[in-house]
């Protein structure tokens, strides 16, 4: 073996070929789409243009559109409630449900009996 061959074993470019798990960090040999370790994605794609592209990358190699929702975009999703749609009849519900309950407490902070 000589001094040439003997540096490409032990190079730091030989031992990290492979593709890098986002979730537990463990190297998957190359061309692999599924972790070994914990079974997760190792590529995601891109929203914009379909390309395929590393988990821990952060933009589209292709477009450039960043491939992961920012922390706001994220909590927006989870907390803000999605568009409502009343009807009509649940809007005219509604009112006659409050205008009710409006009713019944009038009259027994009144004092009347219903019959």
């Amino acid at each position: 073996m000589t001094t040439s061959e003997s540096s490409k074993v032990g190079s730091p470019a030989s031992v990290q070929r492979g593709v890098l798990c986002a979730k537990c960090e463990h190297l998957c040999p190359p061309g692999s789409n599924v972790c070994d370790e914990c079974g997760a994605h190792l590529q995601v794609k891109c929203h914009a243009c379909g390309q395929r592209n590393l988990r821990v990358a952060t933009r589209c190699t292709e477009c450039g559109q960043r491939l992961h929702r920012s922390f706001w975009e994220r909590w927006q999703k989870k907390f803000k409630p999605k568009r409502m749609k009343i009807t009509l009849w649940q809007l005219a519900l509604a009112v006659l449900a409050a205008f009710g309950t409006y009713k019944i407490i009038t009259i027994l902070l009144n004092g009347r009996i219903i019959n």
